[in-house]
């Protein structure tokens, strides 16, 4: 179907097959390299949320609103116009066969809600997204089609046909929220004494709590299915206690302004790979990277350093290498050239193929 307000939705538009046989020479893998989006849109959005309830439509919509250039966007698009120069150099995609990204491609259009409904390999371009006209919310990283993937696939992201590996900062938040008190926090904030209780748990509360702008009486959405022995008043309670020193950042919508602190960092990382390493690529999903896996002791230095250029204080990493895709593991290795040469058939080495061609 069509849906042609397009101040509130975008139009969606399907090819019929008299259209795919214009591009019968080509392979469909390759045409996410030839036809790339426009690099015309605005890189630097600021965007305010409001929720839209007409007895149809009941979603929460991101509005973008005008705004005055400051010395400080200014910077950022320069910075930003740097980093996405440097992405367009190379080609980012999957380890997986053309019947895996089929399924994948199925997967994302049964959960489709506003995103495009399938994987679009051309969008390496990021923007900036900030919550507020002062540019002191928000300003994350979007646009990169790794970042909406299901995270069970980012193990199978290759750069230029090489694997990879994620590193992210542990405790990001809290430790931010501890340096600018002037506290240097040398425990897990997540760790609140309650062994029955996920970590994982922990985490979602804790930031759950950092972003609402009153206390929350119940447990927050992302939590409703998590099955725990407490109560959401016990638990938050238990935060609360064990971060004396931040407590007056919860439950004051402050989360916009961490948003804030981590894309400062995630700006000076990717630009330090721009500067330093010759626009080696580094894909960013907010306080994470991937990187081809030869650089990853280059992104752990990079990464703890600016955290102790900005805030004075050491941070942990985490990281996770990723090892072969489990459907390439057991493939066994061979010298029939034939067996070579259909390895070299699947979508991805024939998607780098056409990016190095052209």
């Amino acid at each position: 179907g069509l849906y042609t307000d397009t101040a509130r939705f975008l139009t969606r538009f399907c090819g019929t097959e008299k259209l795919f046989a214009l591009f019968a020479n080509q392979t469909l893998c390759s045409l996410p390299i030839y036809f790339v989006p426009l690099d015309s849109s605005e890189p630097i959005v600021v965007q305010k949320y409001e929720r839209l309830s007409d007895g149809f439509w009941d979603v929460p919509l991101k509005k973008k609103v005008e705004y005055t250039d400051t010395r400080f966007s200014n910077a950022a698009r320069k910075n930003l116009d740097r980093i996405n120069g440097a992405l367009s150099k190379h080609w980012f995609d999957l380890e997986i066969d053309d019947a895996e990204m089929r399924n994948l491609n199925q997967e994302i259009a049964g959960k489709n809600k506003s995103n495009s409904s399938h994987i679009d390999l051309s969008r390496r371009r990021l923007t900036r997204i900030f919550a507020n006209r002062e540019f002191t919310e928000g300003g994350r990283f979007y646009g990169g089609w790794w970042q909406n993937i299901p995270k069970r696939y980012r193990s199978k992201i290759i750069i230029n046909g090489k694997r990879t590996v994620e590193v992210d900062f542990s405790g990001l938040h809290p430790t931010i929220l501890y340096a600018l008190r002037g506290v240097a926090v040398d425990r897990d904030p997540y760790d609140i004494g309650l062994p029955n209780v996920p970590r994982e748990v922990v985490k979602i509360a804790f930031n759950a709590m950092l972003n609402a702008h009153k206390t929350l009486r119940n447990w927050p959405q992302s939590l409703q299915s998590k099955s725990v022995s407490i109560t959401w008043t016990e638990l938050s309670d238990r935060i609360l206690d064990a971060n004396a020193e931040i407590e007056s950042a919860f439950y004051s919508g402050f989360g916009l302004r961490l948003q804030f602190e981590d894309s400062e960092l995630a700006e000076r990382v990717m630009l330090r790979f721009v500067d330093e390493l010759h626009g080696v690529p580094i894909l960013p999903i907010h306080d994470s990277f991937i990187v081809h896996s030869g650089y990853e002791t280059a992104l752990k230095d990079v990464m703890v350093s600016v955290f102790k250029e900005r805030y004075g204080v050491d941070i942990s990493l985490k990281a996770r290498v990723f090892d072969t895709p489990e459907n390439l593991r057991d493939m066994p290795t061979t010298k029939d050239l034939r067996e070579l040469l259909s390895y070299a058939n699947i979508g991805h080495e024939l998607r780098l193929e056409a990016f190095r061609n052209l």
